[in-house]
Parts: structure tokens; C-alpha cells; sequence
């Protein structure tokens, strides 16, 4: 009779342990089972719904429509694109104490039908008038976008003195 109160015990525990067991297993595996049938049940019902393909094309071609209308209205001369830019930066400049040192050749980039067009300006000047610049071109200024601005300070090795200059980055996509 000793012997048998061990077993029992030792047959609770097991017990014990296996519904423990069962329980975890059941979670992991079955009920993730369950949860990606209906998933799948969810998904092959959405697949089986009549979808206006026509309609969507429709909707898609309108909006790559209103885009080129918008691209198109940026149709102007690279030149004069730039030419701008140095005028509009040189009428600033007579405020804010700002010169133009470096006007590169424009970058032309085409793909499929679309031409982009990167004008670079560098020019120096006081802190707080590159910044109005900058601040003038990105609200203003509609015949391209200022994509992107670089600032860096270069010492002069005779003067030993510090200037500010910025590299302005435009960009206008044209079709």
C-alpha cells in the first residue's frame, strides 16, 4: 500500500504535465491552423467578388493623365530654367550680400519619356541670407523644384579667413 501512493502521485503529475503539454502544442500548431484556413477562406472570397478590372484602368489612366498635364506645364527651355535661377538669385543677392560662384552645366537624365533636368548653383555668402535663399526658392520659385541643398564651410589658406557656401540643387521633369 506504500508503493501505490507514490504511483498516484507520479500518474497526477503526468497527467498534469501532459495537459500542460497538450494545451501548448494545440496552440502552436492547431490554432495557427485554423487561423490561416480562414485567412485563406477570407482571401479566396475577396478573389471570387467581381472586380471591374476596366474600371480601375480607367481610374489608373486618369491619373497618369493628371500628372502629365502637370509635367507639362513645366515645359521650358533649360537655359532659361537656369537663367532664372541666376537672375532670381543675383536680385537676392543685392539684399543679402550673395555671390555666385559656380554655375555648372546642367545634367539632362532621360527614361522612357520623361527628361529630368538638374540645375547645380554654389554660392557664398552670410548664414542668414543663404538660409532666406533657400527659404525663397522652396516657396516661391515655380519653374523648378529645389530638390536638395549643401552647405559647407571652406577656409582661405592666405586669408585664413571662413566663407559659407551652398550648392543648390533644382530639378524639373519634363515629358
Amino acid at each position: 500500500m506504500n508503493q501505490n501512493i507514490p504511483n498516484i502521485y507520479v500518474f497526477i503529475l503526468l497527467f498534469i504535465i501532459t495537459a500542460i503539454f497538450g494545451t501548448f502544442m494545440y496552440s502552436k500548431t492547431i490554432g495557427v491552423t485554423k487561423d490561416l484556413l480562414s485567412e485563406y477562406d477570407n482571401l479566396n472570397s475577396q478573389l471570387n467578388e467581381n472586380i471591374d478590372f476596366e474600371f480601375e484602368i480607367k481610374k489608373t489612366q486618369k491619373q497618369i493623365d493628371a500628372i502629365d498635364e502637370v509635367i507639362s506645364l513645366n515645359k521650358e527651355d533649360v537655359g532659361s530654367i537656369q537663367n532664372g535661377i541666376i537672375q532670381d538669385i543675383k536680385d537676392k543677392g543685392k539684399q543679402g550680400d550673395i555671390a555666385i560662384t559656380q554655375v555648372p552645366k546642367p545634367h539632362m537624365f532621360t527614361e522612357l519619356q520623361y527628361d529630368i533636368v538638374t540645375n547645380v548653383i554654389e554660392c557664398n555668402g552670410d548664414f542668414i541670407a543663404l538660409v532666406k535663399l533657400v527659404d525663397y526658392f522652396e516657396r516661391n520659385f515655380k519653374r523648378a523644384k529645389l530638390s536638395s541643398v549643401e552647405f559647407e564651410v571652406r577656409k582661405n589658406i592666405k586669408s585664413k579667413k571662413r566663407k559659407l557656401y551652398a550648392k543648390l540643387y533644382f530639378q524639373n521633369i519634363q515629358k
